[in-house]
């Protein structure tokens, strides 16, 4: 679940396989996006153009919103949490695998993963000033 960047509108989604786009002022539905896998998670771009899910299968689904392009990364497992830099060049993802992996959205590639963790890892965040990423997981500490 996540709200625009003006904060008008409302997405949510994921598991049932509908992503949906409600209008805050009035709680009526927007628009409805079919999503072909079940998800986990999901996460909108700061300018509010793209939207990422986290899939049950390992993927990584980035949909440009006014063209509906899919762009796909990937992890071994679930994906459980997602977060887009302030800027929106980079996503970092966790998974169930244990690995957080950033994908720079510029490029068809991902960047060198973040040390596999020893534990799942539940949570990713960017610093406001996109400089530090931080997750979090199964009782072990806050790495960044």
């Amino acid at each position: 679940m996540g709200f625009s960047p003006d904060s008008k509108t409302l997405i949510t989604g994921a598991n049932n396989k509908t992503i949906k786009f409600w209008d805050v002022a009035t709680g009526q539905e927007k628009t409805a996006l079919e999503q072909e896998g079940g998800g986990e998670t999901l996460s909108l771009s700061p300018d509010g153009t793209q939207l990422a899910l986290g899939l049950e299968d390992g993927t990584v689904e980035v949909r440009d919103l006014a063209s509906r392009q899919k762009r796909l990364y990937g992890h071994n497992d679930r994906v459980i949490s997602l977060a887009f830099s302030p800027d929106g060049r980079l996503l970092a993802s966790a998974s169930r695998d244990r690995t957080v992996k950033l994908w720079d959205l510029r490029f068809p590639r991902d960047f060198p993963s973040v040390p596999k963790q020893e534990k799942r890892v539940w949570c990713v965040a960017f610093s406001p000033d996109g400089k530090l990423l931080a997750s979090a997981g199964d009782n072990q500490p806050v790495k960044l």
